[in-house]
Formats: structure tokens, sequence, C-alpha cells
């Protein structure tokens, strides 16, 4: 079993926490705070195109376009096997490409997302304020914390 850093380096750039996931395929925007969070899954998630096509968009505004991963071990007892769940893998991210990436440009991603899974992101009951909000935020760490707040106190 492969044990995570508490820095992840991809690209030759160190990434800075949190990052905000794109998955520019599905329209889906998730928030990893930790390099365990983003390089642990299971082998469903990789299978049914989890990190096809991602854009990972760490707080200091460095884009990784993700092109493949490798599986570098179990998570957990056994091997990350249990009898009734898919294998829980730890991946190693490997970077087509890192470049810079503007903030209008990570709020443009989402939203995009917003407008693909608009009764997702409607399900708070408060999506205008949201929408306000994250526009008017000035870093991914104020953008991570509106998108993601009700989540985090679950």
């Amino acid at each position: 079993m492969t044990q995570p850093s508490e820095t992840l380096v991809l690209g030759g750039e160190r990434v800075v926490f949190p990052v905000l996931a794109f998955s520019r395929r599905l329209g889906v925007v998730n928030r990893k705070q930790n390099p365990n969070e983003l390089t642990t899954t299971t082998t469903a998630g990789i299978r049914n195109g989890l990190f096809d096509d991602l854009l990972l968009v760490d707080a200091a505004l460095h884009g990784f376009e993700i092109k493949e991963t490798q599986i570098r071990g179990g998570v957990g007892p056994f091997w990350g096997f249990t009898p009734f769940l898919n294998r829980r893998v730890r991946v190693e991210l490997i970077p087509a490409r890192v470049r810079p990436v503007s903030l209008d440009e990570v709020k443009a991603l989402v939203s995009e997302s917003i407008r693909k899974w608009k009764d997702v992101w409607a399900s708070g009951g408060n999506l205008k304020e949201l929408q306000q909000t994250f526009q008017r935020a000035g870093s991914i760490s104020e953008m991570s914390e509106a998108l993601f707040r009700e989540f985090s106190r679950r």
C-alpha cells in the first residue's frame, strides 16, 4: 500500500491545495482538500472516466491537464479490496501539461458546470446567491468555500 505525502508535485510544479477538479467531459466540478483526497479513488471511478479530460486548478492558479493515471497500490486493509464495494486505490496523476489559469477561466468553467447540472446546484435552494458569491470570489480558496460550503457542514 502506498502512502501519500503531504506534498504533491505534478509536471514539476508543487500543487497548492485546495484544488478544484473539472471533468470537462462530464461538466462536473469537485473540490479536493489534500493529496490524499485527490489521489484516492476506486477502480470503478477509473473505468468510468473519472480522470478523463480532467483539469485540476490549484490555489496558485496552476492548471494541470491530466492525460492518464496509473494505479500505485490499494488503500486500506486487504490491498483495498472489499467484499461488496469497488477496490479503493491510490493513483499517480500524469499531466499532459501544466499551464497558468486565470480566475476568470475558472469562473467560466464553474458557470458551465452550473448550466449542465442546474438541478443539482439548485438543490441547496440558493442558486442565485451561490452564483453571485462565486463570481465575487478573488481566489480559488474563496471560490471553493463558496461552492462547497454546504457539503463541508454535513
